[in-house]
């Protein structure tokens, strides 16, 4: 940055050279180097406030723990270390800045009674690796709950069995189960591999369907998004 206009010590007015952003200050903290801009890339080296970048409260806004959340997840080095499926995962160019997050957090966010609100960028695309307006929608923590468990074991070591079917060795058949409200439900047994999936598959969307039921709160497309997510033999 540059001073464009100095009036006294304490009214100055500087230029960031690269954005050509403009704001008063004292010459004490031009000569410290602290000054912030609206660009100035202050959260994990990426998410920058935008028109936020002045605002005392930003932090008690609403939106602005999921935004930061979301680019702690991809780009907090120590965070990664924990979950690192997120190396691949982005947040897009547009949401790098809070005031572009923020407008689309107004339109989309709902709340729901007695739970949880989650931003999830999978539902709606099961194949997606970033986070922006297109991929993204906000959905109760136990409907998310039920979609992360099927992503892990999707993500599991099942011995190219689908999604749901195991080998019983001691009778040297196949068998079907499917995790409902925290208990194993036991769907039967075949020498069909294809046919037992099928049993789990539509019993999982019954799961799915009966938790939608109990959210009243929930917006249509997001139930319609929901419940045309397909659970594929090759998950």
């Amino acid at each position: 940055m540059k001073i464009i206009e100095y009036n006294n010590a304490n009214d100055i007015t500087v230029e960031f050279v690269d954005t050509k952003f403009k704001r008063k200050a004292s010459y004490s903290k031009f000569k410290e180097g602290i000054l912030l801009s609206p660009f100035s890339k202050t959260v994990y080296g990426i998410g920058y406030l935008g028109e936020f970048y002045n605002y005392k409260g930003v932090s008690k806004l609403k939106a602005y723990p999921y935004w930061r959340n979301m680019i702690k997840r991809c780009y907090c080095k120590k965070a990664l270390e924990i979950q690192p499926s997120y190396k691949i995962v982005r947040v897009c160019n547009e949401w790098h800045n809070f005031g572009n997050f923020k407008t689309w957090f107004d339109l989309h966010y709902y709340n729901v009674k007695n739970d949880l609100v989650c931003l999830d960028k999978d539902i709606k695309d099961k194949n997606s690796f970033m986070y922006s307006p297109n991929t993204c929608i906000f959905i109760p923590n136990r409907i998310n709950i039920i979609f992360e468990k099927l992503r892990r074991e999707k993500a599991s070591n099942r011995n190219t069995l689908p999604l749901g079917v195991q080998w019983i060795k001691a009778d040297k058949i196949y068998g079907c189960r499917c995790r409902d409200n925290g208990k194993n439900v036991w769907l039967g047994r075949s020498h069909d591999i294809n046919e037992l999936f099928e049993r789990y598959k539509q019993y999982k969307m019954k799961v799915i369907k009966d938790r939608l039921q109990e959210y009243d709160e929930i917006p249509d497309y997001v139930k319609d998004i929901v419940l045309s997510y397909e659970i594929e033999i090759t998950d």
